[in-house]
């Protein structure tokens, strides 16, 4: 019985590092894309570009700043 309970336990285990390991690898990909504004100002939706700003400073996120 203690067999079945212990696989039972490595496999949500299993389960649970691959969820990290995905959540890691999305993280990682939005990090790298551009701002939501910027893509907005490319594609002409100036008019989105200035809400998507707005919203942001109105939470107080301000644009990270490259080294």
């Amino acid at each position: 019985m203690m067999h079945g309970i212990a696989m039972g336990r490595q496999q949500v285990v299993d389960e649970w590092h691959a969820v990290r390991a995905d959540g890691g690898r999305v993280a990682r990909m939005i990090a790298q894309t551009e701002p939501y504004d910027q893509l907005a100002d490319r594609r002409g939706q100036h008019d989105r570009a200035v809400a998507a700003r707005a919203l942001l400073a109105e939470r107080g996120i301000t644009p990270a700043v490259s080294a």
